[in-house]
């Protein structure tokens, strides 16, 4: 799930005791530029909403591509810009 406010909802999922039940299917993730903007001490935020990770958790959320040398380089997968906008029409 790409939304804006993911570590909010991440957060009330958390609260309300739901989370077990959602882990083993589901990956909350918030726009690429709330991400890097958002505190580096929201832990929830930085480990579970990162719409980038790079430690294998989510390879469907991280591709490689090459630039023009040929040299390999991660890029996101998606534009998580386009959930902010899709969300309001």
């Amino acid at each position: 799930i790409a939304i804006d406010k993911g570590c909010a909802l991440l957060k009330h999922i958390v609260k309300q005791g739901h989370w077990p039940a959602w882990e083993p299917t589901t990956r909350i993730i918030v726009d690429s530029y709330h991400y890097i903007n958002h505190q580096v001490t929201d832990h929830l935020c930085w480990t579970w909403c990162n719409p980038a990770p790079l430690n294998g958790d989510s390879p469907n959320l991280v591709v490689v591509d090459e630039d023009k040398k040929g040299k390999p380089y991660y890029k996101r997968a998606f534009n998580t810009q386009v959930s902010d906008y899709t969300t309001y029409c």
